[in-house]
């Protein structure tokens, strides 16, 4: 008995790592031929200029990760197995850090209106935190 269920385990942790293994090789032919800013471009543009006011810069970290930095704060984008982590980090003059994280699950096939989504919930988010760390301090 427990060796049938040491063994179904077994074959279900190959099968996981089978499947996240052909989800990154999928990332790394998506990402052969256009970076990870290029991928969610609209992500970006929309972010910096409504957020930045157009005066972030594009840091490439990886073909998995690039930061859009503007000043004291930084947007750290992190791509894997189909699926984006957004994190907006504020270091403010008072020695203060305070952020805000959202992930997009499935989306290697976004379109435009999914990035255009995605980046408005994103702003919401990040206006939301600042508006609470202002009201804090």
């Amino acid at each position: 008995m427990i060796l049938s269920i040491v063994i179904i385990v077994s074959l279900l942790i190959v099968f996981v790592l089978i499947d996240f293994r052909g989800a990154m090789q999928k990332d790394l032919k998506e990402l052969k031929n256009q970076s990870l800013s290029e991928k969610f471009s609209e992500i970006v543009k929309k972010i910096n200029n409504d957020f930045f006011e157009n005066e972030g810069e594009i840091v490439e970290l990886s073909i998995r990760e690039f930061n859009l930095v503007s000043k004291r704060e930084i947007v750290i984008f992190q791509y894997s197995s189909g699926h984006l982590s957004i994190r907006y980090e504020n270091h403010s003059r008072m020695n203060k850090s305070f952020y805000h994280e959202q992930e997009f699950r499935n989306i290697r096939n976004i379109t435009l209106n999914g990035q255009i989504a995605i980046s408005e919930a994103m702003i919401k988010g990040m206006c939301d935190v600042v508006e609470k760390e202002l009201l804090v301090s």
